[in-house]
């Protein structure tokens, strides 16, 4: 990707290139890939979270429990 800035009016055209450049198929299929493993690995976390706290739950009852 190249960026020229034209001299005559000083404004810089990286809009434009930047424009061209998101509208490339192969980009837009990268960035889709992206977001769906990120939300992928969103969900992971989540699942995983909640087993902790499920954990960190049982844990404290039978803490609780000892104390009694």
């Amino acid at each position: 990707m190249r960026v020229t800035w034209p001299h005559e009016d000083g404004v810089p055209q990286v809009k434009v290139a930047v424009t061209c450049w998101w509208s490339l198929p192969r980009w837009r299929v990268l960035v889709g890939h992206c977001e769906s493993w990120l939300t992928r690995v969103r969900r992971r976390i989540t699942h995983v979270d909640r087993r902790w706290q499920r954990m960190l739950v049982c844990l404290h009852k039978r803490v609780l429990e000892i104390e009694d």
